[in-house]
């Protein structure tokens, strides 16, 4: 009699456990229904970020490519209008031709043009000047940078090699500790 009251309850403990089972079975695919839901929802609305923000991108872009295009055609007529002024103002054939205000004036234009191109060529010179300081510096720091690495691996190495001694210095002695023991 105790015996099936013992299966009885076994099986009623069973089956109360199986129901709870069941329950929080259920109770964690609702979560994971809710919480595919809500990755989707993330999923979405980062899609329509990204979206957006490559949008302003695009716009920002084609508002400057605009307006770069307009400052080009600009400077292109600017440059047109340059061109044709100069062919304009030295339309000569031979300096004979021209009179004395004439040669003036070309005189005046060809010293600004000397003084700009001068100028032009002490800005080259001088950036060449920084530009090589700047690598003699960069050569310098190189050469310092690999001095303090040599000497960092120098030390690795000797802590390696401090290390396996100091290994090889205890398994030694457990040697001679397990050959004394063996011995006795």
């Amino acid at each position: 009699m105790t015996s099936s009251l013992d299966s009885e309850w076994d099986v009623e403990r069973i089956k109360k456990e199986l129901k709870k089972e069941k329950e929080a079975k259920l109770a964690l695919q609702h979560a994971i229904m809710g919480l595919e839901q809500v990755q989707n929802e993330m999923q979405h609305s980062q899609d329509g970020v990204e979206e957006s923000e490559w949008h302003k991108r695009y716009l920002e872009q084609a508002a400057i490519n605009s307006q770069l295009a307009q400052q080009i055609s600009q400077l292109e007529a600017q440059l047109l209008n340059s061109r044709e002024v100069e062919t304009e103002e030295i339309n000569y054939t031979s300096y004979q031709d021209l009179d004395n205000t004439n040669i003036r004036q070309l005189l005046k234009k060809l010293e600004r043009e000397k003084t700009e191109l001068e100028w032009q060529l002490k800005d080259c010179e001088w950036r060449l000047d920084q530009e090589a300081a700047a690598v003699h510096k960069a050569g310098e720091d190189k050469k310092m940078m690999m001095t303090e690495l040599g000497q960092v691996r120098h030390f690795i190495r000797i802590q390696v090699v401090s290390s396996m001694l100091h290994q090889s210095d205890i398994v030694t002695q457990w040697l001679d500790c397990t050959i004394e023991l063996n011995s006795r």
